[in-house]
């Protein structure tokens, strides 16, 4: 049996419906191998998990590299001038 998938997704539904697949499931499998091929099912790896973890931790400002920023050293310099 050749490969249906390599015939374009019309001729593979064509053939999906040959096989006994009602139309409405051939359409939906022919779909569903398109968004799989484009990655829409790609799994993240471990690195890019941990990625998406850093991010949230530094947009929820949890996580910051050190140093010291604009808004703490203005607030800082206040207190100064205050005592």
């Amino acid at each position: 049996m050749r490969d249906i998938w390599s015939i374009g997704p019309t001729a593979a539904a064509r053939a999906l419906r040959a096989c006994g697949f009602s139309a409405r499931q051939a359409d939906n499998l022919v779909a569903l191998k398109l968004r799989y091929e484009r990655g829409a099912f790609r799994e993240q790896c471990a690195a890019q998990n941990r990625l998406l973890f850093v991010r949230w931790l530094v947009e929820h400002g949890r996580l910051d590299d050190g140093l010291p920023v604009q808004h703490l050293i203005e607030a800082r310099e206040r207190n100064d001038q205050a005592a």
